[in-house]
């Protein structure tokens, strides 16, 4: 049995039914090697694609496909059988990453303005994502609970962004730049890709591909140079500290805009707050201790109850759902 279908053994069994005593000891052996811990994260993240999708048939029957050919939780496994199910679930888990790209969020219609300039206000509610298409060709993806404005002129091409997040990719135009502000600080670019996210506590510019110049708006500090990023890096800037430029992974910061988050090695505390980010009904930690335990995996932004299966799973920690369905997470 290969290190691939012995991970896709335990997260079937793992889905299906809660681990024996003796299952639970071996589990947690068999991780200690990191190739089997890197096999079954690629396994599990796999399977999470997979999860069913109310009202949408083609995803549920995806999942259906995938479990119909997993073996079921027997003693004793049939090695053709799991070899079928490795495949099955991975690439039905491939499948499914390729649908969500191809089919985006709600998509706004395209402004147009029969004037000289151009301008469009744009806002998502919790748990909504927005594309849209700006009129020399750019394309904008608004993450949950975001608000911008739109506003081209024949000089330049404006957008400023009240709160939230969101994904620019720039159509090249040399002659007029591309500008996003938020905050006091506004990126300035011709053709690229980039996110910014812009909260209470900080503002994060990360780069893909191309470049961007960052520079602070209305600063009287002589000290306050532009910042030019290159792809894999970004800019973070919270009140009252000096900016920083940190290396980041864009692919897994751009996953929220195919409804995924990705969590390497982070607090459970983070990982709470970024996922209440999408909720109307946050979840609450109930202490520091159990918020500094950490996390890694890929978790669909829109179904919250997922995440909290997961990390009961994987975590010593347990959800406590009021009748008004607050969720609080404590310590085991």
């Amino acid at each position: 049995m290969t290190i691939r279908e012995e991970a896709v053994r335990w997260r079937v069994l793992r889905d299906q039914r809660k681990l024996t005593a003796a299952e639970a000891r071996a589990f947690s052996e068999w991780l200690q090697d990191p190739r089997h811990a890197a096999a079954y994260e690629e396994a599990a993240r796999s399977w999470a694609l997979i999860r069913p999708d109310a009202g949408n048939a083609r995803l549920e029957r995806l999942r259906a496909e995938a479990l119909a050919l997993a073996p079921a939780p027997p003693r004793s496994w049939y090695r053709p059988a799991l070899a079928a199910a490795a495949v099955g679930v991975l690439a039905v888990g491939a499948a499914l990453i390729w649908y969500r790209a191809s089919t985006p969020a709600v998509r706004a219609p395209v402004v147009a303005s029969a004037g000289l300039t151009t301008m469009r206000d744009y806002v998502t509610a919790k748990g909504e994502r927005l594309e849209i298409t700006l009129p020399d060709g750019s394309n904008v993806s608004l993450n949950t609970d975001t608000a911008l404005d739109v506003e081209f002129s024949e000089g330049q091409r404006l957008v400023r962004l009240r709160r939230g997040q969101a994904i620019f990719s720039v159509a090249k135009d040399s002659a007029r730049p591309f500008l996003v502000q938020a905050g006091d600080r506004q990126v300035r670019a011709t053709g690229t890709l980039f996110d910014v996210y812009l909260a209470q506590d900080r503002l994060q510019v990360v780069l893909a591909e191309g470049e961007v110049i960052v520079t602070r708006l209305h600063s009287g500090e002589r000290a306050a140079r532009p910042v030019r990023l290159s792809p894999g890096q970004a800019l973070v800037a919270r009140p009252g500290a000096a900016d920083e430029v940190q290396t980041r992974d864009a692919r897994r910061a751009l996953r929220w805009r195919d409804g995924f988050v990705e969590f390497n090695d982070t607090s459970l505390a983070e990982a709470v707050a970024e996922m209440n980010r999408y909720s109307d009904r946050p979840v609450v930690l109930r202490d520091a201790r159990t918020g500094a335990l950490r996390i890694s995996g890929v978790f669909r932004t829109d179904e919250p109850e997922q995440f909290l299966n997961v990390i009961q799973e994987v975590l010593p920690v347990r959800v406590h759902t009021s009748p008004d369905g607050q969720a609080e997470i404590a310590g085991r």
